[in-house]
């Protein structure tokens, strides 16, 4: 038996899903509201005699490893490993000592996660300061934010208690390690003047003293201090939930021994569990709600992260301890195309920003930014201004719009402002990944400019030819698209008609001549280049699941199906209509005129197809 076998033997349908929505039993299977998009009526149904699950309102569905790649952002190698671990399947190949070792870690940051949770709740000044910012009660408790206290051991001496080595505490980033001198008395009298010395051990902070200089005293022993001290601290989780770093925000004025202030924010460093680049902060609350509403709201900091999904923006994320990355689009990227920006929209913000736009538009993603009103940042802004928040959001514009107006509003003279478009702008224009996008924006680009269109076309030939377009790591950091596929309307269309011919044909009595209407199917397929469709097994049950739950069983079947085929042949050629359409804008783009007349002779070609195609749809509709 296979892994994945062994896994489906153990877990059932019902049971995964429901773990993370509430079902509702229906007869022999189960509804409940869809997790992957908005809806009031449940259209989300759950077959535990399939094993399958299909949603009637966005056409997503499959079984528990589908579904987990798409409600936990995994690809499939991860949901494998996510259910495994549930199930309890040991996987070949999987190194266990590693395994073991990360279980311990994890369990760590879990002792320390409670450790500071509970000093938070001795510490009345610190959940005051928290309850200032605007955190209530239940927010600060479902983050799970702590305090750490001023002290050089308390998360070490506790983890110790606990029976962790000191090794494995260190690799999970909570302490640091200094090698202190010892004298040849002994390490009682070093053990005793530790316990009173108030001041930072021997590290990259500084020196503690004089260090002993004759041999008998340059001896020296390994000794931790905590990561941590004086500081709220927030917990970073993976995107299952797990804690597997910690952000933590100075509490009252500190000072290193030169003088100056300690860092506002120090971060977890990489460890075996944390890796800077590829989590983002808020992730595995806002996944679900970023498939919902289709677009993630990235925001700056942990205040503003949370202080948002306390005004209701379940869909923001935030970065914790680094610069934006292609990792951390790419992770985005799987839940939704759409991004928006949201933060103090001043210069220097967009031109710390300014890769970050250009990775994404290479990405595919449509790119938006909220500005927040005063300069504020939105933790500050939704503070003073819960109910408008969701408007800021509301009122974002596209990232090429964005930068227009506000170039435009710096008051520049009319040559500046033209420089800095040509500068800002273009080149988030040129890393678009659909040329038709682009084409579009450089007539807008034009039209603000108030210059002739084929000024800008110069232009952007220009700097294409300068290798301005895009950033050269973008696209080989871009997600598989095999792991994680677009399905387009034909698809759908393909799909749901292979969906109704599989039903039929398991079916004792079937409604029409099978393998008649899969030889015209094929044929309309076949004559435009393309391959018929042939599901694996997980789906094609729940395309059968979908079929049965959206057809009757009658002699009108065949009739919605030729209706289908119609509707796939017009999705085809209109996917040929598009690819066509991009292919005249490059050619416009190169100067290729030939080129451009030939693609406008294919395009024009197959429109009376698709003419004839909506014209007998809406005499069907109309009969």
């Amino acid at each position: 038996m296979t892994p994945v076998e062994q896994i489906k033997s153990r877990l059932s349908i019902v049971d995964v899903v429901g773990s993370y929505i509430k079902l509702t039993k229906a007869g022999g299977s189960y509804k409940a509201l869809c997790p992957f998009h908005n809806e009031k009526t449940p259209s989300f149904n759950v077959s535990p005699a399939r094993e399958a699950y299909y949603c009637f309102g966005c056409n997503r569905g499959g079984d528990i490893f589908t579904f987990v790649e798409e409600i936990e952002g995994l690809d499939f190698p991860g949901a494998l490993k996510t259910l495994a671990e549930r199930a309890g399947v040991e996987l070949k190949h999987e190194n266990l000592e590693a395994k073991s070792e990360r279980d311990r870690l994890f369990a760590i940051m879990e002792e320390a996660a409670d450790l500071y949770e509970k000093h938070l709740e001795k510490n009345p000044a610190a959940k005051e300061y928290l309850t200032g910012r605007g955190l209530e009660e239940k927010t600060i408790r479902d983050f799970r934010i702590g305090f750490a206290p001023l002290e050089w051991r308390l998360a070490y001496d506790h983890l110790k208690s606990k029976g962790y080595k000191d090794e494995e505490i260190e690799r999970a980033g909570l302490v640091k390690q200094v090698d202190k001198p010892v004298s040849s008395s002994g390490l009682d009298a070093v053990r005793g003047a530790e316990a009173s010395d108030t001041r930072e051990p021997y590290s990259e902070y500084g020196d503690e003293g004089t260090r002993p200089r004759n041999e008998e005293m340059r001896q020296t022993r390994r000794t931790y201090y905590d990561r941590f001290r004086g500081r709220v601290m927030f917990p970073v989780f993976d995107t299952g939930g797990r804690i597997v770093a910690f952000s933590g925000r100075v509490f009252g004025h500190q000072q290193n021994q030169d003088g100056t202030d300690v860092a506002k924010y120090i971060n977890s460093p990489e460890t075996p569990l944390y890796d800077k680049s590829a989590v983002l902060f808020g992730y595995d609350r806002a996944k679900v709600a970023i498939r919902k509403q289709n677009f993630a709201v990235l925001v700056e900091g942990q205040m503003d992260l949370i202080m948002a999904h306390q005004a209701g923006t379940e869909n923001a994320v935030a970065v914790s301890g680094t610069a934006l990355t292609e990792r951390h689009l790419a992770l985005l990227k799987r839940l939704s195309d759409n991004l928006v920006f949201a933060f103090d929209a001043d210069e220097a913000g967009l031109a710390a920003t300014a890769r970050a736009f250009q990775i994404a538009l290479t990405l595919g993603m449509s790119v938006r930014v909220a500005a927040i009103p005063e300069g504020k940042d939105p933790a500050d802004y939704i503070l003073k201004n819960k109910e408008g928040w969701a408007q800021v959001i509301a009122d974002s514009k596209h990232i090429i719009d964005f930068y227009i107006s506000a170039l435009a509003d710096a008051g520049n003279d009319s040559r500046k402002f033209r420089a800095e478009v040509e500068q800002k702008v273009l080149p988030l224009v040129l890393s678009m990944q659909s040329k038709i996008e682009q084409a579009h924006f450089i007539v807008e680009v034009a039209r603000k400019l108030g210059l002739p269109e084929a000024a800008i076309w110069d232009e952007v030939r220009r700097l294409t030819a300068a290798g301005k377009t895009v950033l050269p790591r973008a696209a080989e950091q871009a997600p598989d698209r095999a792991q994680n596929p677009v399905q387009s309307r034909r698809q759908l269309a393909e799909k749901e008609i292979v969906g109704i011919l599989l039903w039929q044909e398991s079916h004792k009595e079937p409604a029409f001549d099978v393998p008649a209407v899969r030889k015209l199917y094929e044929e309309r397929i076949i004559r435009h280049n393309l391959s018929p469709y042939l599901p694996p097994e997980d789906e094609a049950r729940s395309l059968i699941i979908r079929a049965e739950h959206t057809y009757e069983h009658g002699a009108e079947l065949e009739g919605s199906l030729n209706e289908m085929l119609d509707t796939l042949e017009g999705e085809v050629l209109k996917e040929k209509q598009a690819e066509l359409m991009q292919k005249i804008v490059e050619a416009k783009l190169h100067g290729a005129e030939e080129d451009e007349r030939e693609y406008l002779r294919q395009f024009q070609e197959i429109t009376p197809r698709v003419i004839e195609i909506e014209d007998r749809r809406l005499k069907r509709g109309k009969g």
